[in-house]
């Protein structure tokens, strides 16, 4: 790799993890991404978590029947993407459909305006 190259990928690195506000990290521990590898809306909402430099917990129903078994039991479709969120108060919330679950991304983990500057 030339001296270009990671000179780019840095700043591309620090431009996508300076756009999330403060208390990204914890906004982020409670969620959680049924999703699995060849599904095209999940990269989509995949691709959206790197853009932003955040990980979330990825949960491949594919690979592990448990995850699947949640995601119906707890959401009540067999549908992915999903976005698993933990509230405060204990209980969870499931969001469907990738463009739903990128805007609620870039709302609860970006700084205000964060979203369109990157």
């Amino acid at each position: 790799m030339s001296f270009l190259d990671t000179l780019l990928r840095t700043t591309v690195r620090r431009a996508r993890r300076s756009s999330v506000g403060p208390g990204a990290d914890r906004v982020a521990s409670r969620l959680s991404l049924y999703h699995f590898d060849s599904c095209p809306f999940c990269l989509r909402v995949r691709r959206e978590l790197a853009r932003l430099g955040v990980e979330v917990e990825l949960r491949n129903i594919h690979r592990d029947r448990s995850r699947y078994d949640e995601l119906v039991r707890g959401g009540g479709k067999q549908q992915v993407p999903c976005l698993r969120i933990e509230n405060d108060d204990g209980t969870a919330e499931w969001l469907y459909e990738s463009s739903d679950i990128i805007s609620r991304l870039q709302a609860d983990l970006c700084s205000p305006g964060a979203a369109e500057a990157v």
